[in-house]
């Protein structure tokens, strides 16, 4: 909601701004967190702390660009 709340208040004139989320980047997370307007995701523990970095790096990216 935060990220939705941001973009309402850049308004179209400012859409070009980047919003960035940084903390609990998951790939669950990834497509509501893009379609609300995050340009940037930042996944730290959900890539480093998988059993298979490459693939939680995939899972996120396809799910943030699944718009």
């Amino acid at each position: 909601r935060k990220i939705r709340d941001i973009r309402v208040l850049l308004g179209d004139r400012h859409r070009r701004v980047e919003v960035s989320v940084d903390g609990g980047v998951k790939a669950d997370l990834a497509k509501a967190l893009a379609n609300a307007g995050a340009s940037t995701l930042v996944a730290g523990s959900a890539i480093f702390g998988a059993a298979d970095p490459a693939a939680a790096v995939r899972a996120i990216r396809d799910a943030a660009t699944a718009r």
